[in-house]
């Protein structure tokens, strides 16, 4: 990379048009004799006429509006994402004419990256041959509104627009080939056209890199099985059909019962009526109601003792009828309780203070039929549930199968460990290891050229990132957070989508019985199912920023510029 010191302010920047255009602009004397050659020299003429002859992307088909959007659509296409995030926020603001001079810290900044992810990206931009770096004085507008001149970096990107020319030419060619996967088998026949293509990002992935996403299964199709196969197959779907028409049948007869017996609960009652016969078959007598309050005179001492009188008698006949009716109610009520108990299973509590099983009884539902139509379980189940109950009571005393965990490198535990113990509280030891294997499990699986020098290249970088800038992120205690930083620089550095942040904030990076291929697909399933039955109203990205935000605990929702798409199996770019 060569710099040269431009010491002229209004020298223009290559590939940007005439000097005569850039004298325009700055305020020279050719200014007002391009003015005067004019036919209408009016300020809107003039600044429509240098909109025209100024075009800062070089070639015609770039030019204005509709040409920068067509620029930035190619862009995207032949540029990583990274570098064509840091070209874009170079390039708004460059002003015609001036070139792209704006300071690392700013596009830091409004990139939400390190400043040294951007000097990666420029560096990277110029190992590609489409940057060119140069130094220059501009004019610097400060704070109270003075001008003065300062030497800054100008970034011509030229290079980087004659390749965007060359995709466009290639995209209007007759023998065009698309990129896609299906395309590659027959671009790599031809090695000049796959030279070509190869500087193009979108051809780029399909030629050197392998497919992302879980690995395609054979599907079992129903022509590829023998017809004795078929024919038990079709046996099993009527034995299963039948089974669900039974079961439809019993649930409609358990709906008809509980109407009937929510009817009948109205009407019934065993103690609403007084029995009229005894258990012999004998109507009871009617007292009369004239015999009712009769008053009889008392008997002279003369009359013999052994002797009664007819009232006497009548009166004490009487009084044993009235002892044997009323014992006679009292044992139909004991007898009547006794047999509901021992024949529908009802207790003598439970008639007498509960309507509504009083009512079950007077119409035969037993007490396992009553229990079973509110929802309750039956003998059969009770038992099975007190045998499971006892199964688990025995098996608490045994130990349980614990979950297959990842082999743990002994490296990034005594490491970070020895990071921990002198920058951060030594009780967050344990969870400061967990976060950092945790990353380094998930960047394992994401990427494939992943490796130990890798991780620690990124480590050693963060560390510094966090020596400089972490003092000025601190906790509630006031105290430096310089741990976490160091944590977010790696994580920034890795450049993880949201699903792997997701993934990372769980414990399955620690263990093998779910990989981030799961965790994608289940995210994606939940988040169809949410907004289809309206539970969330949030497109994906806010979806998973919202996910991230209740897996952080976070009071205030954070924005996170991180892709929504995890590309697995990609090639970290450092």
């Amino acid at each position: 990379m060569v710099h040269s010191i431009q010491h002229s302010p209004n020298k223009s920047q290559e590939g940007t048009g005439p000097k005569s255009i850039d004298s325009l602009l700055i305020g020279s004397p050719d200014s007002t004799v391009l003015s005067s050659r004019s036919n209408t020299p009016t300020p809107e003429t003039s600044q429509a006429q240098a909109q025209q002859l100024i075009n800062k992307y070089k070639w015609p088909e770039f030019a204005g509006f509709a040409g920068e959007r067509y620029l930035e659509s190619i862009l995207q296409s032949i540029l990583p994402m990274a570098l064509f995030r840091t070209w874009h926020n170079l390039s708004v603001r460059e002003a015609p004419g001036q070139g792209a001079y704006a300071g690392v810290a700013r596009i830091a900044t409004v990139s939400s990256r390190c400043e040294r992810k951007i000097y990666q990206d420029l560096a990277d931009f110029s190992e590609r041959g489409l940057l060119e770096m140069s130094k220059a004085w501009r004019p610097i507008t400060t704070a109270d509104g003075t001008q003065r001149m300062q030497l800054v970096t100008v970034k011509n990107f030229e290079r980087l627009y004659d390749l965007a020319h060359e995709f466009h030419q290639w995209s209007q060619d007759a023998f065009y080939i698309a990129p896609q996967r299906e395309n590659a088998e027959f671009i790599i026949q031809d090695a000049d056209l796959f030279q070509k293509l190869l500087r193009f990002e979108c051809y780029r992935k399909i030629l050197l890199l392998r497919k992302p996403g879980p690995k395609a299964t054979a599907r079992k199709h129903w022509y590829n099985h023998s017809i004795d196969e078929l024919l038990a197959v079709a046996q099993n779907v009527l034995v299963d059909n039948a089974n669900d028409a039974l079961e439809h049948k019993s649930d409609v007869e358990d709906e008809i019962l509980k109407k009937q017996l929510s009817e009948q609960l109205k009407k019934h009652s065993v103690y609403g009526s007084i029995p009229t016969e005894n258990f012999n078959g004998d109507s009871f007598p009617k007292t009369s109601t004239s015999e009712k309050g009769m008053t009889y005179p008392p008997t002279t001492i003369r009359n013999p003792t052994g002797q009664q009188s007819n009232k006497d008698q009548k009166a004490t006949e009487q009084q044993n009828y009235i002892e044997t009716k009323t014992e006679g109610l009292s044992t139909v009520s004991q007898c009547g309780a006794a047999a509901a108990e021992s024949v529908l299973g009802y207790t003598e509590k439970e008639l007498k203070h509960d309507t509504k099983k009083r009512g079950a009884a007077a119409v035969g539902v037993s007490a396992e039929q009553y229990r079973k139509l509110n929802g309750g379980q039956d003998r059969r189940e009770l038992e099975e549930a007190r045998q499971r109950e006892q199964e688990r009571e025995a098996q608490q005393g045994q130990p349980q199968e614990l979950r297959q965990e990842r082999e743990r490198p002994e490296q990034v535990v005594t490491t970070i460990e020895a990071y921990v113990r002198q920058y951060d509280d030594p009780e967050l030891i344990q969870s400061d290891v967990t976060r950092a294997l945790k990353i380094y499990f998930t960047a394992e699986e994401v990427f494939e050229n992943f490796s130990q020098k890798l991780f620690w290249n990124i480590f050693s970088q963060a560390k510094e990132a966090a020596a400089k800038y972490a003092r000025e992120h601190t906790n509630r205690q006031g105290r430096t957070n310089r741990v976490p930083y160091m944590f977010t620089c790696m994580e920034n550095a890795f450049q993880f989508s949201l699903e792997e942040l997701i993934y990372m904030r769980t414990e399955d990076p620690l263990y093998l019985e779910y990989s981030l291929y799961d965790v994608v697909d289940t995210l994606e399933a939940t988040y169809q199912h949410q907004y289809q039955h309206r539970e969330t109203n949030l497109d994906y990205r806010a979806w998973l920023n919202d996910v991230l935000d209740r897996l952080e605990k976070r009071t205030k929702p954070r924005t996170r510029n991180n892709p929504t798409q995890s590309n697995i199996g990609r090639v970290l770019e450092v």
